[in-house]
């Protein structure tokens, strides 16, 4: 365990097919005719899940990177630092932004500014 981790952060995208069989509610629900209970159609089933990957990690295939943390910190802020964006912009008064940003200009310490950012997002 390190409090300064490195990890790409993202969604791993599951795809299947979910038939009559593994779910009955898709027979044909047509009561007292010749379909009744016939085998319906098969549902495309997509499912998300919150994960992380090394920061060299290539099995991109079926990720989705949201964000990228390097060393506890995450890069998008950095890159929003060096955009010049003004301090009144709506992307720059995000929660997280300028706790980061007061680390990264050794002001505060990084356990502070997750404390910071813990207590901003209660």
């Amino acid at each position: 365990y390190t409090n300064t981790p490195s990890y790409r952060i993202g969604l791993t995208i599951t795809e299947s097919f979910i038939t009559s069989t593994d779910d009955s509610s898709l027979l044909d629900n047509a009561t007292g005719s010749s379909n009744e209970n016939a085998t319906g159609s098969h549902r495309f089933k997509i499912d998300l899940t919150l994960a992380k990957l090394a920061l060299t990690s290539t099995a991109d295939s079926s990720f989705v990177e949201i964000a990228r943390i390097k060393n506890g910190v995450i890069e998008e802020v950095e890159h929003l630092l060096n955009k010049n964006y003004s301090a009144t912009s709506p992307i720059m008064k995000a929660i997280g932004v300028n706790e980061i940003k007061s680390f990264l200009n050794n002001e505060i310490s990084i356990d502070r500014a997750s404390e910071l950012i813990k207590f901003k997002t209660l």
